[in-house]
């Protein structure tokens, strides 16, 4: 009889899991999908809008420069660089992850006929890239995230806690609904991690799984430079459990995403370094960037800046407090030793390691033009929604490390329900300001 029961409970928890999973994917694709098709162009902000520019001219016309098509009502963008040496204009954004999409683009065509294109049904175009390139992942995400929980934890209250938060409690379910690539970078992160915690734990992972792992990683680093980071631990971390698998392995295929990200970064700036780092392309006539505007404008102090990065009206905690868990979890797992102790480690390096770059010491705007301006009009830290997977894996050793009483119950719910709004807040169109900074600038206390 005990274990029918704990039949019909495992049953009961799949099925649950399944729900919760299916509803999430399901109000992602109905907010892709809301993209008006009587709008000239069914982007949700010059961000997303740049990046399909490079899709269409390549996918259309086999080049990268989009002059023409910045012309078209409602195509402009302020994030594009002008060559003076060519007389183009390009995206000023990383072109791996377009030009991949580009292909994509080509495919919908031919799928459809022609009937799909930029300039017949770019809603549907849009839509249709949208959704693969998030969602689609995100629900691979979700799923394998469950599953590593489980088996890490097999506490099923702290890994359906994490579900919960995993699908409606962070930033990465609200950018799902637009093009951009944090949410890529942290999906890939992710499949990465995953593929190589066997190895990593004491274990042992085949050649073919430590090849696609290290395509992964890589991946992650070419969509957000800073995760360059994450590649380089992981790569000791598996030198050091099996050296074979690292060099010959783990390397051809982190070669093959680094020669595919120089080379498309080459045929845009005609040399290896990236877009933002040539500052006199932003300076053309009439670019936005020589008189920004706005929240683009301010200059805060590094101490301002950082409050709001994690207290304030873009914080960490402030608008996602579920994120207290990891706190807790990391404090955890570096007493538990073992994989989860270096993992921690990793954790607190990378965070630390990315909030200090983008609040900008002085000599780091030698390399890039640092704004403090918490990543344009948008919702949330965006610059560190690839480290949420990393902050998520905690999380249940938090939870768990609170006991099961009524009110740890109660305290997990609350936090969950001032994250989900926050995301959920976000998800109308995550290009706009955070709730918080919205109260803020409505009551007169900030003027952006």
């Amino acid at each position: 009889m005990n274990q029918h029961s704990s039949t019909d409970w495992a049953t009961l928890y799949r099925a649950v899991v399944a729900l919760v999973i299916g509803l999430t994917v399901g109000l992602l694709c109905q907010a892709a999908a809301r993209y008006a098709k009587d709008q000239p162009r069914p982007t949700l902000s010059p961000n997303d809008r740049s990046r399909f520019l490079t899709i269409w001219a390549l996918g259309d016309y086999g080049r990268y420069w989009i002059d023409d098509l910045t012309e078209r009502p409602g195509w402009n963008t302020i994030d594009k660089i002008y060559r003076p040496d060519v007389k183009h204009f390009y995206s000023s954004k990383p072109p791996l992850l377009p030009t991949l999409l580009a292909y994509e683009y080509r495919l919908i065509k031919w799928l459809t006929g022609g009937a799909w294109t930029f300039e017949r049904q770019p809603a549907a175009v849009v839509r249709t890239i949208v959704i693969t390139t998030n969602v689609l992942p995100f629900l691979l995400f979700l799923v394998l995230f469950v599953r590593w929980m489980r088996r890490e934890h097999g506490d099923g209250w702290v890994t359906f806690y994490a579900l919960l938060v995993a699908g409606a409690g962070t930033y990465l379910t609200a950018f799902n609904v637009t093009l951009n690539n944090h949410t890529v970078a942290a999906y890939f992160g992710f499949f990465a991690l995953y593929g190589f915690w066997p190895l990593l734990a004491g274990g042992a992972v085949g050649w073919l799984r430590a090849f696609v792992s290290g395509l992964c990683l890589a991946f992650a680093a070419a969509c957000e430079l800073p995760a360059v980071g994450f590649v380089v631990l992981v790569l000791l971390w598996v030198l050091v459990r099996r050296w074979q698998l690292a060099l010959f392995a783990v390397l051809p295929a982190v070669a093959i995403v680094a020669a595919a990200f120089f080379y498309t970064n080459y045929q845009v700036t005609g040399d290896f370094k990236p877009a933002y780092m040539h500052k006199e392309w932003y300076d053309y006539e009439d670019s936005y960037w020589n008189e920004p505007k706005g929240i683009d404008a301010i200059r805060e102090p590094a101490t301002t800046y950082l409050f709001h990065l994690t207290l304030g009206h873009h914080g960490v905690l402030s608008l996602t407090p579920v994120f207290v868990y990891t706190l807790l979890g990391l404090m955890v797992a570096v007493r538990q030793g073992g994989a989860w102790r270096w993992l921690a480690l990793v954790t607190v390096v990378l965070t630390v390691a990315v909030f200090a770059f983008y609040v900008g010491p002085p000599p780091l705007e030698k390399l890039a033009p640092i704004r403090r301006n918490y990543g344009g009009m948008t919702q949330g830290f965006r610059w560190s929604f690839w480290l949420i997977p990393l902050w998520l894996a905690f999380l249940p050793k938090g939870v768990a490390a609170t006991g099961r009483t009524a009110a740890a119950y109660w305290l997990a719910f609350l936090l969950l329900a001032i994250s989900a709004g926050s995301v959920f807040y976000a998800v109308r169109n995550p290009w706009t300001r955070p709730w918080l900074q919205e109260l803020l600038y409505r009551y007169g206390y900030i003027d952006y």
